[in-house]
């Protein structure tokens, strides 16, 4: 914590210099500064939900594919978000991770904050108060970009499903219980190895998108 404290200090110290000139002076009355003060902090939030918003949903599809691979039951720390996740939600995190530094993406970032200095500055106006009309389209859009994340695992596991009924139909004396849950783990693994490489698109695309919401929610 003290550590992000410190981070967040220095990128404000740094963007000072970069600022747009036409930031006017700070209120006189400790009443409008307070205000002012709420009007900041209400921003950063909203620029940290845009921004951690794509890894949440990454970690939803590995929530997906862990729980149809039946490994949520096994659930360690996420230092990230603070809470127990499974093996798989850690994956697709680090993967994300991966994936956004290898895109610049803290880059993004720094840009980002500089460019919220311009579209919501300091005593100017703020985000339009119909901003939600404009963050649950681009939500809804990343909650089905991490369901087909996850859909090549699922849909073979649910294939595999379809085959075992069949099969116990078929042959009622098999424990086809016993049978499916080591298969459907092997099943799940080859898949994820297999499908691997195709990841890193959709996954950029995610990225992208969560942090093209920034102009999105900001712009008057």
């Amino acid at each position: 914590m003290v550590a992000k404290i410190g981070l967040a200090f220095t990128v404000a110290f740094v963007l000072l210099g970069v600022a747009p000139t036409w930031l006017g002076p700070l209120p006189p009355d400790i009443a409008s500064f307070l205000l002012l003060v709420v009007r900041e902090v209400f921003i950063g939030l909203l620029l940290g939900f845009i921004a951690s918003l794509a890894f949440v949903v990454l970690q939803m599809a590995g929530a997906l594919v862990g729980s149809a691979m039946g490994l949520n039951l096994a659930s360690t720390f996420n230092p990230v978000t603070g809470t127990p996740s499974s093996v798989t939600d850690q994956f697709y995190v680090l993967l994300t991770s991966l994936v956004f530094l290898s895109l610049n993406g803290l880059h993004w970032l720094l840009q980002g904050v500089n460019r919220s200095l311009m579209l919501a500055p300091l005593g100017g106006p703020g985000p339009d108060l119909r901003l939600t009309e404009r963050l649950i389209p681009m939500t809804a859009w990343l909650f089905v970009a991490a369901l087909e994340i996850a859909l090549p695992v699922m849909g073979t596991l649910i294939l595999a499903e379809i085959a075992m009924g069949l099969v116990n139909r078929a042959v009622p004396q098999m424990n086809v219980f016993m049978i499916g849950l080591p298969l459907r783990a092997w099943l799940a693994l080859f898949t994820l190895v297999v499908t691997l490489p195709l990841l890193g698109g959709p996954v950029a695309r995610v990225l992208q998108t969560g942090f093209a919401g920034w102009n999105l929610i900001l712009k008057p």
